[in-house]
């Protein structure tokens, strides 16, 4: 196995690891601003049904 060979073949390993990661990233970055929106909308609702109701 020459020189060359192992490079490629480590290059390819290490882009398919950090593709994976970024997308793991993406996810979970994808899911968190998901929730925050809900979270701030459910705010928003509380808030305005208990300050306006009492």
């Amino acid at each position: 196995m020459d020189w060359d060979c192992k490079i490629t073949v480590h290059k390819s390993l290490l882009q398919r690891t950090l593709q994976s990661r970024s997308m793991m990233a993406i996810g979970a970055l994808f899911t968190m601003i998901i929730l925050t929106h809900w979270t701030l909308d459910f705010l928003c609702w509380f808030t305005s049904e208990v300050v306006f109701k009492v």
